[in-house]
């Protein structure tokens, strides 16, 4: 039986200010009759405790009321279980108002929402629910479900502030969203004091400015075209300038000719000297810090943190008013880290030195290495001899095994999973496919290492020659596709790479990791490469003549 049959009802009054939806009941749930009464339920009981509130003030409810196999939700999609529960919500809704509702999970989310994206982008972040019957908007609050909180502690703090935040807002009915002055490329300008955050927006993969803005308070947004430069110089060198990630835009700055900057503060480098565990984006610190909702994928399906650059082809206007968000939620965010940082002496020692750091950082990053295109040429042809030799001996070997010919390549999994698990019949390693949450067969690095020492081990076991040479030749096959894999790596990322025009090769140095060491990734126009994880393993040229 995929769904079960025993109903589990909601708990609570639903005249409560305060609903908590979930998913779907599990195992204790079904053995109590009642929802969050397993493990999550106690969590949840707990981080409301811990608010001010106990389980008798709100409202409990899941979306379906019936358990699905193995807990699988995916199980209910399209079932008549699931519309009977979403059915009795909308009604409920209609007849009780809550002033805001809990949507515990992806599925609440989606499912009464209509939100694009996963619940880490939303959570946090006071929404709407879909119009119900009565049309007047319902408060929601994503947040993770607590049984995701069991199984990643660390962000229990994110649980307890959601939960704070939910409470908070059942105090009236309405949503109350935060509203901005925008003014684009205006004449007279009034800042209140010499703080300014400061954004940019750029053509993907160019150093192309779209646009600069700037932001003095949480209600206000000054966004300048790339024509008004002047102004956005004399802002720039008068003022202390707070940026979020600045790294990024302090060198397209550079690239453009504006080299004086007053970069004061940077609200990147303070959430990781603050909280360096927790993620840094501009998204994921808005949630914390303010009351703006998620607005990154604006104009865009989906959209990391601190993406900040854009296709030629998308709407300016859209453009503008997303980047005066992002300085308005900028400034708000510094002003609250930096409170925090006055009482954190240790947090505050390491910011500074991260500040300090940080130009040295962004100066590294335009400078780059100057690339030797006669030695780049020479090792792009030994590379590719290698390459083509390794394959010439790979496919031999095939058909040795196989008794037939089978021309592929080192990149076509699925080719090569039909050859070694259904043809070589080699022991099938597996991998849990995030999406579909199955677990799907693989040949990614790790089950090439895993089948390395399998054929090892049945070499090791036969006694026979023949089933010795049988291993030996798998062995020899799998070894052959995970060199080329390298070669082929080797290639698109070490010496295809994309040099600037002045021959040097670029890229973007920033202190971001948790552990306090450097990374580096694509310089900031697309171009370059990760300078910090050149092979170490040389390259055998040989004579021009070979």
């Amino acid at each position: 039986m995929k769904i079960s049959n025993i109903y589990i009802p909601s708990d609570g009054n639903p005249d409560q200010k305060i609903w908590v939806i979930g998913e779907c009941p599990g195992e204790q749930e079904v053995k109590q009759r009642l929802p969050f009464v397993g493990p999550s339920g106690q969590l949840l009981e707990e981080v409301l405790l811990a608010n001010g509130l106990d389980r008798t003030d709100v409202f409990l409810t899941n979306l379906c009321h019936y358990k699905p196999a193995w807990n699988n939700f995916n199980l209910l999609h399209g079932s008549t279980e699931l519309q009977e529960g979403l059915d009795e919500i909308w009604d409920l809704c209609d007849k009780h108002r809550p002033n805001i509702v809990i949507l515990a999970g992806y599925h609440p989310l989606q499912y009464l929402t209509g939100c694009k994206g996963g619940i880490g982008l939303w959570r946090g972040s006071t929404i709407r629910l879909i119009p119900n019957l009565s049309g007047k908007p319902i408060k929601a609050m994503p947040i993770h479900h607590p049984a995701y909180i069991l199984r990643n502690p660390m962000w229990h703090s994110v649980l307890l502030h959601d939960i704070g935040r939910a409470v908070e807002e059942s105090e009236y009915p309405e949503l109350r969203l935060p509203k901005y002055d925008i003014k684009i490329d205006p004449v007279d300008i009034e800042f209140e004091g010499r703080i300014l955050s400061c954004d940019i927006e750029s053509v993907r993969g160019t150093s192309e400015i779209i646009c600069i803005g700037f932001s003095s308070s949480s209600r206000n947004a000054f966004v300048f075209t790339d024509h008004r430069r002047g102004i956005v110089q004399h802002l720039l060198a008068n003022n202390l300038i707070v940026f979020q990630n600045g790294f990024f835009d302090v060198a397209i700055l550079n690239d453009n000719g504006i080299t004086d900057i007053n970069w004061y503060a940077d609200t990147f480098l303070q959430a990781k000297a603050l909280d360096p565990e927790f993620p840094r984006g501009l998204d994921f610190l808005a949630s914390m810090h303010t009351r703006q909702p998620y607005y990154k994928g604006s104009g865009r399906e989906s959209l990391a943190g601190d993406v900040k650059s854009w296709g030629v082809k998308k709407e300016r206007g859209d453009i503008y008013v997303y980047n005066a968000k992002d300085c308005a939620v900028t400034k708000q965010v510094y002003e609250k880290q930096a409170a925090y940082l006055l009482r954190d002496d240790e947090a505050r020692r390491v910011y500074e030195f991260e500040m300090e750091l940080a130009p040295a950082l962004v100066w590294m990053s335009r400078n780059g290495c100057l690339i030797d295109e006669d030695r780049r040429e020479a090792i792009r042809l030994a590379v590719d001899k290698e390459r083509v030799k390794k394959y010439m001996w790979l496919w031999a070997l095939v058909k040795a095994a196989t008794g037939e010919e089978h021309k592929f390549t080192a990149g076509q999994n699925k080719v090569i999973g039909i050859i070694f698990y259904d043809i070589l019949k080699m022991p099938e390693k597996k991998k849990r496919d995030i999406k579909s949450k199955v677990n799907k067969r693989t040949t990614d690095d790790s089950a090439l290492v895993a089948l390395i020492a399998d054929c090892q081990k049945k070499i090791d076991s036969y006694k026979t020659q023949k089933k010795i040479d049988e291993w030996k030749l798998n062995l020899g096959i799998v070894q052959l596709v995970r060199e080329l894999r390298g070669l082929e790596k080797l290639m698109s990322s070490y010496i295809d790479f994309q040099v600037s025009e002045d021959g040097r090769v670029r890229g973007s140095y920033r202190s971001s990791t948790e552990t306090g060491r450097l990374s580096c990734s694509l310089y900031v126009d697309g171009s370059g490469l990760n300078q910090q994880t050149w092979p170490r393993k040389g390259v055998e040229i040989g004579s021009p003549n070979t």
